[in-house]
């Protein structure tokens, strides 16, 4: 897995670059990476180590800087699922459009690893627009990460595989909350549609 050999390496290490250059208030994020990077970014500078991020948001023809501390709008997922207890569970966010026909197929190429599935698209419907300002991302990341401690203990669960069909700034604010979850598995969509596992966090 690429993410485990290179990417974290190298986040963790820039991020000891920053802690000896300066004291930083916020990371500025101007970027077009995939979600996955963007997650691990997140993760890689917590918010409970104080790290705060500023990111670009174009929204429109307009361009906002969003950041990640920003308080919660209260925005929430309305949540589909079903399954049994057991080790590994499937969860999908499912934000700018729906992810239901993916996911079956992801489903059925997996060959029953998936012992659960929880299927999360925000309360306002998924759309590109689902998310108006930064208080939404802030809110739906709360939301999400609060929906993964749920899953795993209601399913007990020890492995968490993550399908993200989302912006990227709630990857990242996503990312900034996983802390205590246990084995983060993450999916990245492939250019032939499907999705393939690009990234594994261990959070503890």
């Amino acid at each position: 897995m690429p993410g485990n050999a290179t990417l974290l390496p190298e986040l963790r290490k820039t991020k000891q670059q920053l802690k000896r250059s300066s004291d930083v208030s916020y990371i500025n994020v101007k970027t077009r990476a995939p979600l996955t990077v963007m997650l691990a970014l997140g993760y890689t500078f917590p918010e409970v180590g104080g790290y705060h991020f500023k990111i670009e948001q174009i929204t429109g023809n307009q361009t906002f800087i969003w950041q990640s501390d920003e308080p919660s709008s209260g925005l929430k997922f309305e949540v589909e699922e079903k399954g049994r207890k057991g080790k590994d569970l499937l969860i999908v966010f499912s934000i700018i459009d729906s992810a239901k026909a993916d996911v079956i197929e992801l489903i059925q190429e997996s060959s029953g690893l998936f012992s659960s599935i929880v299927y999360a698209e925000p309360e306002n419907g998924p759309s590109k627009k689902a998310i108006r300002s930064a208080a939404d991302a802030t809110s739906l990341a709360e939301n999400a990460r609060e929906l993964i401690q749920r899953s795993i203990k209601k399913y007990q669960s020890r492995t968490v595989h993550l399908v993200l069909y989302a912006p990227q700034v709630f990857c990242l604010f996503l990312g900034q909350k996983l802390n205590a979850l246990g084995e983060i598995v993450a999916y990245e969509r492939t250019l032939k549609g499907n999705y393939t596992v690009s990234l594994t966090i261990q959070t503890g």
